[in-house]
């Protein structure tokens, strides 16, 4: 895993409670684990790294040799096809990439002034990838087409987060705005959330199996929408959260809602509208909480200021 605060790759051994520290200067942007358990690591400055963890090898693709912009990749997904997508940016050029299943071949897709910062795989097997200053370029592979959403069609936002409904309507989050996309791109609502900010970082935005749209902002908690009803709900400290500052949400494999917030994590079940809370006092190394990821085995994974819990 990447680290903000020291540098370097961090591999957690479970099975015996070790983390190893490869004492590198590297700093991750975006990592993904791929169908196959290798481990990508979009890096600052540093290009791509992929580790496989079998042979316990460690493969570096960059452009240059030197440590410059050049070589930064920004975020990165597999798609349901086994593709690798990924874009490098720098300030004269930036470029979505793509490597195929086997491994052996990468293609550029697109090469313009438009900065990737999200990917997202709709239903149609389009990636939905969010741009600054602000647009959606929706791509196929399968038809070898690009379709943007700009300011032409009525979009200006920074679509930090996107996310797709069962209805195929596309949602895309940015600073107190929600912009909803109709499934034929015809038409653009934007819901206005009175949230000083929106929560810009990846796992703030999830759509849970009952269709409602969870959203964790920097000072509302918890916006709840729901696509059978009007408007958006706050789920707030008079519902039971420890904090209004969100920095991650996850629904588990039993339909829990867990939201990290500043002051430890919160667990919703909606089936007993009951709120639990997780704090130092039961564990956590610290309250200060971030992302959240399950495993096969239901392990949750938390991400705190002091550390993986």
């Amino acid at each position: 895993m990447g680290n903000h605060r020291q540098a370097g790759i961090y591999t957690i051994d479970i099975a015996h409670g070790i983390i190893y520290h490869d004492g590198s200067a590297i700093l991750g942007l975006d990592i993904i684990c791929d169908h196959a358990g290798k481990i990508w690591i979009g890096t600052w400055g540093e290009g791509l790294l992929i580790i496989d963890k079998e042979k316990q090898t460690i493969k570096n693709i960059k452009k240059y040799n030197e440590r410059i912009a050049a070589n930064s990749i920004g975020a990165l997904l597999e798609d349901r096809n086994k593709n690798i997508w990924f874009n490098t940016f720098d300030n004269a050029a930036n470029n979505i990439l793509v490597i195929n299943p086997a491994r052996t071949s990468l293609k550029l897709i697109t090469g313009h002034q438009k900065r990737a910062i999200s990917f997202f795989e709709n239903s149609d097997g389009e990636i939905c990838v969010g741009n600054l200053p602000g647009s959606i370029d929706f791509i196929s592979l399968k038809n070898n087409t690009i379709s943007t959403l700009g300011e032409d069609n009525g979009f200006s936002l920074r679509p930090w987060l996107v996310t797709e409904d069962n209805q195929g309507k596309t949602w895309a989050v940015a600073n107190d705005t929600v912009c909803v996309i109709n499934k034929t791109r015809d038409s653009v609502k934007n819901i206005i959330t009175n949230a000083t900010a929106i929560n810009q970082l990846k796992g703030s935005l999830m759509k849970d199996e009952n269709e409602n749209i969870w959203i964790g902002t920097l000072d509302k908690g918890m916006i709840l929408i729901n696509n059978k009803a009007p408007g958006a709900e706050h789920l707030g400290k008079e519902n039971g959260l420890t904090d209004p500052n969100i920095w991650g949400i996850l629904e588990d494999k039993q339909s829990n809602i867990w939201i990290g917030t500043e002051n430890g994590v919160n667990i919703y079940q909606p089936g007993k509208n009951s709120m639990a809370q997780l704090t130092h006092v039961q564990g956590l190394p610290n309250n200060n909480t971030g992302r959240f990821m399950e495993d096969d085995q239901h392990n949750i994974f938390i991400s705190t200021a002091a550390g993986l819990r």
